[in-house]
């Protein structure tokens, strides 16, 4: 003959301690709380990934600015040559060195 002796583990069952102190109210509580821990932490996530690729975009505006800065500088730098604004004096504005009976001297 063999008896089998079934004991209630603690804390688990449906007369338990742990049910009786928690209610469904509570529970439900609990679980929407949950729910809207792990919607937030994704709405997060997605805003920081969203965030990256806006950072990225501007990165790359800047490295295209940061080129079209240097052109510029070069263009200026081409422009305000002497030689080169001698040239269009001359060329295209037909100015030349004035004559030595076209100088008068101020003092």
């Amino acid at each position: 003959m063999s008896y089998s002796t079934q004991r209630a583990l603690p804390g688990v069952g449906s007369g338990s301690a742990f049910w009786q102190r928690f209610s469904v109210t509570q529970f439900l509580v609990f679980l929407v709380a949950l729910v809207g821990a792990g919607v937030f932490y994704i709405w997060s996530c997605s805003q920081l990934i969203e965030l990256g690729y806006a950072i990225s975009s501007c990165e790359t505006q800047l490295l295209e600015l940061q080129r079209d800065e240097n052109c510029l500088r070069l263009e200026v730098a081409t422009l305000k040559n002497p030689a080169h604004l001698e040239r269009i004096a001359s060329n295209k504005l037909n100015l030349h060195y004035p004559e030595s009976h076209q100088v008068i001297i101020v003092r």
